[in-house]
């Protein structure tokens, strides 16, 4: 009876799912490597030059745009008001 108590007081509790100490260092290791390359692509692509753009410049509109644009259908007129005429 003292052993099977025993070996209740010495039991490890770990669920199937849970992770070790080792898998855990892994993926912090992991985490910072991608952090700090997303980090860095990202400065890099902050500090590349961009080209001035010329605002005094309207670009041109597409045909087919235009087209469509010209070709809208007039709104149908809105329907006349409607008059209650008083009893007598």
């Amino acid at each position: 009876m003292a052993n099977a108590a025993a070996a209740v007081l010495y039991r490890i509790y770990e669920l199937p799912w849970s992770t070790g100490l080792e898998q855990d260092s892994k993926f912090r290791k992991t985490a910072q490597i991608a952090i700090a390359a997303l980090v860095v692509l990202a400065l890099v692509i902050a500090l590349l030059p961009v080209p001035p753009s010329d605002r005094t410049q309207v670009p041109e509109v597409p045909k087919r745009l235009a087209k469509l644009v010209l070709e809208r259908k007039a709104p149908p007129p809105p329907p006349p008001p409607v008059v209650e005429k008083a009893p007598d």
